[in-house]
C-alpha cells in the first residue's frame, strides 16, 4: 500500500466513500475528523487571512509531488491548496507580514496538526496546507472544534468583525443594538435575534446573504447550513445546502447547541422544530458571543 512521506494511505480514485466533497475547494478531502480541521482551517483562512477563491482552490489529487517521485498528500485527501494562482509554487512573500501572523495564529489554535507549505525548509509552497500528527491528535483537534473550544479571533490590533458591523451593517440599517448581550432570552426570535446571527454568520465568513437587516431568508439559512456543515453538525451526503430551514437543518442546529451547552437535551429533544427553547438556547449562544 502506498503511503506519503506523513505516512497517510492513498486514494487512486475520487470514487472512494472515504473522501468527502468540501464547500470550501474545488475537489474532496479525508472524510470525518480530517475533514473537520481541514474546513476548520479554510474557514479561518477566509475570514481571517483572505476570501477563499473555490475555482483557484484544490484538494484531492493522485499524483506525486511535483519534482519528486514520492506520492503527494493530496493522494490522501490531508491536503488542500487555496488560492493557488495567487500563491504559486517555489514563490515565496506572497502573503503580507500580517496574513502570516494570522496563518500562523490558525496553525497554533489547530494545536499543530496542519503544516503550511511556507514552513518548509526547502522548496516554498504558499498555497499548500496538510494534516500531520496522526488519526488521534486530529481527532482530539475535531472534537474542539466541534464543541466550539476554537472559535474565530480578529486579527491583531483589529476590533472583532461583529463589532465593527453592528455600528456599520452595509445596508444602511441601524436598528442593531451596540452590545447585542441586550438581547431577551424569551423565544421571540424575531429582528434584533436574526440580525445578531447574521453578524455572526458574517464574522465567521459566510456571506451568501448581503444583507443584515433582521431577515434570515434562504440565502440566510443558507448561511447556517453551511456553518453547521463545517463544524461537523449538518451531513450534507444526506441534506442539501439548500437554504430551507426543514427538520435536519433545524436538528443539526439543535445538535450544535446541545454541544455548546446552550440546549439541555435532558428537557427539550432533537426533535427538528424550531421553536421556542431552540430559540432561547440560539439566543444564549448569540449573547455568549457578543
Amino acid at each position: 500500500m502506498a503511503l506519503t512521506r506523513l505516512g497517510w494511505d492513498v486514494f487512486t480514485s475520487p470514487s472512494t466513500p472515504r473522501l468527502a466533497n468540501s464547500s470550501w475547494i474545488t475537489g474532496k478531502v479525508r472524510g470525518g475528523d480530517h475533514k473537520v480541521v481541514l474546513d476548520e482551517l479554510c474557514r479561518r483562512f477566509n475570514a481571517e487571512v483572505e476570501k477563499i477563491t473555490q475555482a483557484h482552490s484544490w484538494g484531492w489529487a493522485y499524483r506525486a509531488v511535483r519534482g519528486a517521485a514520492v506520492v503527494s498528500e493530496h493522494a490522501a485527501g490531508t491536503a488542500v491548496d487555496l488560492n493557488a494562482p495567487k500563491h504559486p509554487l517555489s514563490k515565496s512573500g506572497t502573503f503580507s507580514c500580517a496574513q502570516v501572523s494570522r496563518i500562523r495564529a490558525i496553525l497554533r489554535d489547530l494545536d499543530g496538526v496542519v503544516r503550511w507549505g511556507g514552513d518548509y525548509a526547502g522548496r516554498k509552497d504558499e498555497m499548500h496546507f496538510e494534516l500531520q500528527g496522526g488519526n488521534e491528535a486530529i481527532g482530539k483537534v475535531a472534537n474542539k472544534i466541534r464543541s466550539g473550544a476554537i472559535i474565530l479571533k480578529p486579527a491583531t490590533g483589529s476590533k472583532p468583525v461583529a463589532q465593527q458591523s453592528a455600528k456599520n451593517p452595509p445596508n444602511g440599517s441601524t436598528n442593531f443594538p451596540k452590545n447585542y448581550a441586550e438581547l431577551a432570552v424569551d423565544g421571540d426570535f424575531e429582528s434584533l435575534s436574526v440580525g445578531a446571527l447574521q453578524i455572526l454568520l458574517h464574522a465567521a465568513g459566510y456571506r451568501n446573504n448581503k444583507q443584515w437587516d433582521g431577515v434570515l431568508g434562504k440565502l440566510g439559512w443558507m448561511d447556517v447550513q453551511e456553518w453547521l456543515a463545517a463544524t461537523g453538525f449538518l451531513d450534507t451526503k444526506k441534506w442539501l445546502i439548500d437554504g430551507k430551514p426543514e427538520t435536519e437543518t433545524i436538528k443539526a442546529l439543535q445538535r450544535m447547541l446541545v454541544a455548546r451547552g446552550r440546549l439541555d437535551p435532558k428537557k427539550w429533544a432533537i426533535d427538528g422544530k424550531f421553536q421556542a427553547e431552540t430559540k432561547k438556547a440560539l439566543q444564549r449562544h448569540l449573547n455568549a458571543n457578543n
